[in-house]
């Protein structure tokens, strides 16, 4: 949950499917934004019981006899209930209240004594994701290992590789296509910076990163910065 606006001097929140609602002091109240920051009168309805807008919540089944909306909505529909404004940059990851965090880089990368080095040929690297995790920022660089280890006149060490990443068993994907790691990756000092509210991993899943150099001999390291979140206990009480 993060603040978006203000309503009656009451801060407005905002939760994971967009929704907004004020705390009255012993329920959830939902709000309508106008436009931009501005919000309306509160609405009647009421947050189910026990809904809690800090964790992530599975939506209902759909009643029987629900057919599937074959088309994805346009603009027009999704402003329908509203909307809102807040920053993109930096990156505001979601936190599970109660939940144990930590930040953990995962990492992958590619070596030319590698079988699957080829030269304009891509090279998947899966990495595993144990914990719930949001991912935050993309970081990595190449390092050549050539004799003299300069990279040609006007190249760095993230415009010689194209990079590519999808998550899970479905290669839902972050970057659509392969593209120059320079448009997509940071550095630590300058993190690459997956904005909004970050990617969310679940435990056990994993990411694939597709990793192409476009020269020899090069090392190719990425650093995938998450913010891990862990049960707030490992045992329950016996009885």
């Amino acid at each position: 949950m993060t603040v978006v606006g203000q309503h009656n001097g009451q801060p407005v929140y905002g939760d994971q499917y967009g929704r907004h609602w004020i705390w009255n002091g012993s329920t959830w109240v939902q709000v309508f934004p106008q436009q931009q920051s501005n919000y309306g009168v509160a609405a009647p309805s009421v947050a189910p019981a026990g809904y809690n807008p800090g964790v992530l919540v599975e939506p209902p089944p759909p009643p029987p006899g629900s057919t599937a909306i074959m088309a994805q909505a346009n603009t027009t529909d999704l402003a329908a209930k509203g909307y809102y404004r807040r920053s993109f940059y930096p990156t505001a990851p979601l936190y599970f209240n109660e939940a144990g965090k930590l930040t953990r880089y995962y990492s992958t990368g590619l070596l030319p004594t590698d079988p699957d080095y080829v030269v304009n040929s891509a090279s998947p690297r899966t990495v595993r994701v144990d914990l719930p995790c949001i991912l935050v920022a993309v970081n990595g660089g190449a390092f050549n290992t050539a004799a003299g280890n300069a990279f040609p006149v006007g190249l760095g060490p993230r415009d010689c590789w194209l990079v590519e990443l999808r998550y899970g068993n479905n290669n839902e994907a972050l970057t659509i296509a392969p593209r120059l790691a320079n448009n997509v990756v940071g550095t630590a000092e300058r993190p690459g910076e997956i904005g909004g509210d970050g990617w969310v991993i679940d435990g056990g899943a994993f990411l694939t990163v597709s990793i192409t150099p476009l020269l020899p001999d090069l090392r190719v390291d990425v650093s995938l910065v998450m913010l891990e979140q862990r049960g707030s206990r490992s045992y329950n009480p016996p009885g």
